[in-house]
């Protein structure tokens, strides 16, 4: 592999993450601004064998993820199926006990779906440097969701607005431990979906062995799975919700039965209206697209760490 810089790979994450390119004062002209802060991500990773982007994976503690999805590619459409490979992928690296976080990423167009919302203190408080930080931070400490909106459209089904900003999100995921600290399930809320545009809500709990259980309220638990011996027998857990209206294709009926047999990249297809949606889908012509209706978040895994 070689990086777009036609440099080699490694080269050009040590360049990125250490600053190994000097000027005539031998100061570091590249590098993370941050060293607690930032990192590497894996763009469009749509290699069929997943196992080909281990050892970029492996390279660095601060190699921090891959894209599970980019408007261009969506959850990684390629000419033929599977068009969900990103998104798989994204489980198989999580499956080997790595510590992977995934991304949704706009690239650059402008009704583009995609974006990564962080959790960071009230930006009010803080000042540039300090919000430029605390961004950074949270993007290496895994302190942010991946977000794939809905695009609100007019009554001809042109796009209002030129992004998938959503108020749908997670409030609430931690983990419900005995007396003695062992962790004994997840607990998740989800709060903020439209109430008249997209009033039900579905929260799915995937692991190694799956997706294992569908909850179709603002709120669940999924109870860690044991082994004979008492051991949390899952190498992780992640969540992911979506928010979505009664009816798609301008009134056939939509339920949260049909919602969790579907493909996660036929759920992103859902719509009212075929116009502009940034280019995502490569089955369709430019500006004869799906124009999202599902607002869907991801919330980064989490490792089960047994000793």
């Amino acid at each position: 592999l070689t990086a777009r810089t036609l440099i080699p790979w490694r080269q050009a994450f040590s360049e990125a993450l250490d600053g190994e390119r000097v000027n005539n004062k031998g100061e570091p002209i590249e590098g993370l601004q941050f060293e607690d802060g930032g990192g590497i991500t894996i763009n469009h990773p749509s290699r069929a064998d997943y196992s080909e982007y281990l050892e970029l994976l492996d390279f660095d503690d601060r190699v921090l993820g891959i894209e599970v999805w980019n408007q261009h590619y969506a959850f990684g459409t390629q000419e033929e199926p599977p068009h969900d490979r990103y998104y798989t992928h994204w489980d198989n690296f999580l499956s080997t006990g790595r510590r992977v976080y995934g991304f949704a990423v706009q690239d650059h167009r402008f009704r583009g779906r995609g974006r990564s919302v962080l959790l960071v203190p009230n930006p009010d408080d803080r000042t540039r440097e300090e919000r430029k930080r605390d961004a950074l931070r949270a993007y290496r400490q895994g302190q942010f969701i991946a977000v794939v909106g809905a695009i609100d459209t007019d009554e001809q089904g042109n796009p209002l607005s030129a992004s998938d900003y959503t108020d749908f999100h997670f409030t609430r995921i931690d983990l419900d431990k005995s007396s003695d600290g062992e962790p004994l399930a997840v607990r998740v809320n989800v709060s903020e979906n439209d109430p008249i545009k997209r009033p039900n809500v579905q929260i799915r709990f995937i692991t190694n062995r799956g997706m294992e259980k569908v909850v179709n309220t603002n709120e669940a638990r999924f109870e860690l799975p044991r082994d004979d011996e008492g051991l949390i027998n899952r190498r992780y857990v992640r969540v992911e919700a979506m928010a979505f209206p009664n009816t798609h294709n301008q009134g056939e009926e939509l339920t949260t039965d049909m919602i969790a047999q579907w493909n996660i990249y036929d759920i992103a297809k859902i719509h009212d209206y075929l116009g502009d949606a940034g280019g995502g889908f490569l089955e369709y012509e430019r500006g004869n697209e799906p124009i999202g209706l599902v607002d869907m978040i991801f919330a980064q895994p989490i490792r089960i760490m047994n000793q």
